[in-house]
């Protein structure tokens, strides 16, 4: 998959528009929309309300995946509360043919590379498309 405007940096983080955007700390998992006939998923993340996050970062991040080729899904962990659900543990990368034990982080991901995202309750979704285009409010 191609970011169209924005970088992988770490594990956590998203580079756009001159911000780092910290997907761990400063933002909370909202959801996912997968669209079978247009082959797309769009994420959204809004700001968290801890007093550490600067008030200026935007409100809301939005990832719009599309030409989705994979989509697959890890089982949370049932003794994880659900307030874990929202924040993501880790961005990873990996080949098609490895399995997800096998994620790896990485900031120059190659467009042939399933996208990992895995949050701290222990759900996971593995992601395989043609772009990704970010955007802010």
């Amino acid at each position: 998959m191609i970011p169209e405007n924005f970088q992988t940096q770490g594990s956590i983080y998203f580079q756009h528009g001159g911000l780092d955007l910290d997907l761990h700390n400063n933002y909370d998992f909202v959801g996912f929309r997968y669209s079978i006939a247009e082959r797309s998923i769009d994420m959204e993340w809004v700001r968290s309300s801890g007093d550490w996050v600067d008030p200026r970062a935007p409100a809301q991040l939005f990832l719009s995946l599309r030409g989705i080729a994979h989509l697959s899904a890890v089982a949370r962990d049932p003794e994880m509360p659900f307030t874990e659900d929202d924040c993501l543990s880790s961005l990873c990368f990996l080949d098609p043919d490895m399995a997800v034990e096998y994620a790896f982080v990485s900031d120059d991901a190659d467009p042939s590379w399933h996208w990992f995202f895995l949050f701290q309750s222990g759900f996971g979704l593995r992601v395989a498309g043609e772009t990704a285009h970010l955007s802010t409010k």
